[in-house]
C-alpha cells in the first residue's frame, strides 16, 4: 500500500521562537496536541517527534526575508503612491509623513489605517508598538516604534478575522481616551481635537498584567458626576 504524503506544516523563527506561519499550520498542529501560536526552539526536539510519528514535515519560513520585509516593502509602497509623502523605515521605528500642506487632508484620511495595519501584523508575530500621530505647520506625521515582544502571544487569524472590537471612548474637553479590549491585549488610544474634529495622537498596546491597579482612577471618574451631575447626559459623539 502506497504510503500517504505528509501533511507539511510552515514555521518560521523569531528569536528563541518558532511561530506557525499560516492557519493551516496551526490547525495541524493542534489536530496533533500540539495548539501553540509559539514553540520555544528547546521543544523542537519534542515536536519533531510528535509530527514524525503524524507523518507531518516541517518547513521553516525566513521572518526577514519572506514575511517582514514583504510586509514593509508593500507597505512602504503603498503609502508613497500617494502625492506629497515620504516613509522611512529602520529596523525598529518607521516614520511616514506628508512634504506639502497639500498632502495634510490624505493623511488625516489614512494614517488610522496604517495604525490598524500594522497592530495586526504586530498582533500576529507577537510584537508591540507605539503609534505617535502630530501635525505641524500644515504638515502629518506618524511615528512608530516597534519590538518583538517575548511575552506577548501571537494570535493567528482562523478562517476569518474576527468582529472588530468595540472602542469604549472617554472625553475630557478637548481630549479623549479610547479603550479596545482585545482578546489578549488592551489597545489605548489618545485623541486630541484638532479643527473641530478628534485626530488621533498616541496608540499603544499592553497585556493586562502590565495594568496598575484601576480602583484609584474609577473612583475618581465615579466621583465626577458628584461634581458635575449633568455629567451623565454629555454622551460625547
Amino acid at each position: 500500500m502506497k504510503k500517504a504524503q505528509p501533511r507539511v506544516i510552515r514555521l518560521t523563527r523569531i528569536k528563541g521562537w518558532y511561530f506557525p506561519v499560516d492557519a493551516e499550520s496551526y490547525t495541524i498542529l493542534r489536530s496533533v496536541g500540539v495548539p501553540l501560536t509559539r514553540i520555544a526552539t528547546d521543544f523542537m526536539p519534542t515536536l519533531q517527534l510528535i509530527t514524525r510519528s503524524n507523518n507531518i514535515r516541517g518547513k521553516e519560513v525566513s521572518f526577514t526575508h519572506e514575511i517582514l520585509d514583504p510586509f514593509l516593502d508593500k507597505l512602504g509602497s503603498e503609502f508613497l503612491k500617494g502625492a506629497h509623502r515620504e516613509c522611512t523605515i529602520k529596523a525598529r521605528t518607521m516614520r511616514f509623513e506628508t512634504t506639502h500642506k497639500d498632502g495634510l487632508a490624505a493623511m488625516r484620511e489614512i494614517h488610522h489605517k496604517l495604525q490598524d495595519c500594522l497592530e495586526r501584523f504586530f498582533s500576529r508575530w507577537g510584537y508591540r508598538s507605539t503609534c505617535t500621530y502630530s501635525e505641524h505647520r500644515g504638515k502629518g506625521k506618524l511615528n512608530v516604534e516597534y519590538w518583538f515582544d517575548g511575552k506577548t502571544l501571537p494570535v493567528v487569524p482562523l478562517e476569518k478575522d474576527p468582529a472588530e472590537v468595540k472602542e469604549h471612548l472617554l472625553q475630557f474637553g478637548f481630549t479623549k481616551i479610547g479603550l479596545k479590549l482585545m482578546p489578549r491585549e488592551l489597545v489605548v488610544t489618545v485623541y486630541i481635537s484638532q479643527g473641530g474634529n478628534f485626530t488621533p495622537l498616541h496608540t499603544s498596546r499592553c497585556m493586562y498584567s502590565q495594568v496598575t491597579d484601576v480602583r484609584s482612577m474609577l473612583g475618581a471618574l465615579m466621583d465626577i458626576p458628584n461634581h458635575e451631575p449633568t455629567n451623565f447626559d454629555n454622551h460625547g459623539n
